[in-house]
């Protein structure tokens, strides 16, 4: 029976982890690598954004990229899906057997990780971060074990070019020295203080030196400085409880328990796991983004005390297992028929399958205007940005995308007022010349850009579909596309067959 639990277990960490791919960023990802392969070189500067002038560009996730690239070249979003269910269930299989190894006792392990897989669906998404939590899992693993310590240093190196929360491996060194100071156990202590020194050394193997291990601190600085308007405005980067409590509700559920078991286990808890929960906690606190931090560091911890505690450790487990398989089962039909999509209010854009949602892609749009040959820069509304940069570098690029770290509060804010105010859209076209405007208009937030191009003599709308439309500046070089193509609203009765017209 215990082997049954652990196999359906296994299945459905795999099966949850596979549905509908939303993740605007995997698009410039996957051009990146293709740039690094094709160029063996890593982008130090911008190459996508004309606004940008060819900024610096610490692209600290170039091997996740190359990754990417080569995994999508020869299997599709298929291979990316199951990239990521692979990568992410060895993260949760490891730390499940690191809780269980106490006592060799599955019960609480089986139940946080239940409850890790309910609330980590908010995040399960294609995206370099993936690399991070199996190196989150393993550095956890082999820090709890202190077996293989030596190979973390190297481990490091990896991590480094991967992803930016690289810098949970210092972090977590440090967390254990300062946890086993504080409990009295100088030799350990000195241990990981000398092994945190060697991870910090190790964060500067990557193409940028100290530009790419200082990469973290200034994301964080600019958060608070240069880009506070931007990072305020993206959804992931602002605090869950901003988002309500409804929508993360098992994620809320998960944190309360978790904190719960150091109530339950405080004779036995150690001082390190502390300083980890609430580390991730807070973490998890200040941003959506880094709700697995939290997800991942307290479902072993959790675990590992109620096995520890007093209360709970003569639990015999054996009479639990067909009730366990019955709730495995139960979750498994959750997420195989989509009820759990719906549940967490996802439905609209996600189900268990393996493409790309067309709500974020202007492939219709960009098909219209490779189709048509029409040339000139173009504006473009954030999230379209990646897409298009896949679509058309290096022959065109973009005016913004969602590389968040090196648009500044002057220019984005300039952005989100030319798409509320006339004068402000003027401006914005005489300071970069564009011609072309692709928007998106699914979601609103562009009505009032919209209707002022429609009204306005200098721009026609010749495209539009069920998320996308363009624009087109009236100009003699674009005439002939204007001629064939323009589409006049005004002039139009819409009638219940004009779907996209309709959704527009």
């Amino acid at each position: 029976m215990r082997t049954l639990v652990i196999g359906l277990l296994l299945i459905l960490l795999f099966v949850s982890q596979i549905n509908t791919i939303l993740d605007i960023d995997l698009w410039w990802n996957l051009k990146t690598g293709e740039y690094i392969i094709k160029n063996l070189e890593v982008p130090r500067f911008d190459i996508f954004s004309y606004t940008l002038k060819d900024r610096a560009w610490v692209d600290h996730e170039w091997l996740s990229q190359v990754f990417f690239y080569l995994v999508f070249s020869g299997f599709g979003w298929l291979g990316l899906n199951i990239l990521k269910a692979v990568l992410i269930s060895l993260s949760f299989s490891l730390l499940f057997f690191l809780a269980s190894a106490h006592l060799k006792k599955i019960f609480f392990p089986l139940l946080f990780l239940l409850l890790s897989i309910l609330a980590f669906g908010y995040r399960s998404f294609v995206r370099p971060e993936i690399f991070s939590y199996l190196f989150m899992g393993i550095f956890f693993y082999i820090l709890e074990k202190e077996k293989g310590l030596r190979a973390l240093p190297f481990l490091q190196i990896i991590w480094v070019n991967l992803h930016g929360y690289f810098i949970l491996g210092p972090i977590l060194a440090l967390l254990y020295c300062i946890g086993d100071f504080i409990s009295g156990d100088k030799g350990r202590a000195r241990k990981f203080g000398m092994l945190f020194a060697w991870l910090v050394l190790a964060c500067f193997v990557n193409p940028y030196f100290y530009k790419g291990a200082l990469y973290p601190v200034n994301v964080l600085i600019d958060a608070f400085t240069g880009q506070r308007l931007l990072m305020q405005s993206v959804s992931e980067l602002m605090m869950p409880i901003r988002s309500g409590y409804a929508r993360f509700l098992f994620f809320w559920v998960f944190a309360v328990l978790a904190s719960i078991t150091f109530i339950i286990n405080l004779k036995n808890v150690r001082m390190k796991h502390c300083l980890v929960f609430m580390f991730s906690f807070i973490a998890s606190y200040m941003a959506v983004r880094n709700m697995p931090m939290l997800i991942f560091f307290g479902m072993p911890i959790a675990a590992i005390n109620l096995n520890r505690a007093g209360l709970t450790k003569r639990l015999s487990e054996r009479k639990y297992y067909a009730a366990s398989i019955l709730i495995i089962c139960g979750m498994l039909y959750l997420f195989i028929s989509n009820k759990y999509y719906i549940v967490t209010n996802q439905h609209g854009l996600r189900k268990t399958e393996s493409m790309f949602s067309g709500h974020f892609m202007p492939s219709g749009a960009c098909d219209f205007l490779e189709e048509n040959g029409i040339k000139g820069r173009i504006f473009n509304t954030l999230d379209f940005g990646p897409y298009i940069g896949y679509r058309f570098y290096p022959e065109k690029r973009v005016f913004i995308d969602t590389r968040t770290d090196l648009y500044k509060d002057d220019f984005y804010r300039l952005y989100r007022r030319a798409q509320n105010y006339p004068a402000d859209w003027r401006r914005l076209h005489r300071e970069y010349d564009f011609e072309i405007a692709v928007l998106r208009h699914i979601f609103s937030g562009t009505v009032r850009i919209m209707r002022h191009l429609h009204e306005n003599a200098d721009w026609r709308l010749v495209y539009y579909d069920e998320n996308s439309c363009v624009f087109l500046s009236n100009t003699p070089q674009n005439a002939g596309v204007i001629d064939r193509f323009e589409i006049d609203f005004s002039r139009k009765d819409v009638l219940d067959s004009d779907i996209d017209i309709n959704i527009a």
